[in-house]
């Protein structure tokens, strides 16, 4: 993404085991977001993003 110059996504969707593995970790959906979005802020070298 960051090579090609793609910005990061406002919305992540996750089904089937990927969305079952999350709600083991924490049932708590800020949490998640939160996680999602400093995951894709170190992938991208982004300092901040807006949640909305």
């Amino acid at each position: 993404m960051k090579v090609k110059g793609i910005e990061l996504p406002k919305h992540v969707i996750f089904s089937g085991t990927g969305s079952k593995v999350l709600s083991i970790i924490t049932p708590d959906w800020q949490m998640l977001t939160h996680l999602s979005i400093a995951i894709f802020e170190r992938s991208m070298e982004k300092n901040s993003i807006s949640t909305g």
